[in-house]
């Protein structure tokens, strides 16, 4: 239960700091395009790499794993697990699987978006 409770702490300090940063980002840069979205998800799958590289070299720091990459960065990322699972696979010499992966849940991800949008609208 101990742990349950860091990831949800740990994911209420990254949202609010992607937040805080999408705040900062939006009043700073003036363009029509998702920067501070874009910014957040490359910088914390950035991240999501090194914590995955250190823990698997580190592997008696693995209870923080989840309170870190569960809780902070999938709250600070709107797509950590995706990066995550991506990562795993290549890494795993999935090479194929991984592409698929991305392709399918780009384009399925995105067109189940859209028929929602629609659907309510």
């Amino acid at each position: 239960m101990n742990q349950v409770m860091l990831v949800a702490a740990e994911g209420a300090v990254g949202s609010v700091l992607r937040y805080l940063l999408g705040f900062v980002i939006k009043q700073t840069v003036a363009v029509s395009f998702p920067v501070a979205t874009l910014v957040i998800n490359v910088t914390g799958s950035l991240f999501i790499g090194l914590l995955f590289a250190y823990f698997q070299h580190h592997t008696s720091f693995n209870l923080i794993r989840p309170p870190l990459i569960i809780g902070l960065l999938g709250g600070f990322t709107t797509f950590y697990a995706f990066s995550f699972k991506v990562i795993e696979l290549m890494e795993n010499k999935q090479i194929t699987k991984a592409l698929l992966y991305v392709f399918m849940n780009n384009t399925f991800g995105i067109s189940a978006a859209y028929i929602g949008y629609k659907l309510a609208s």
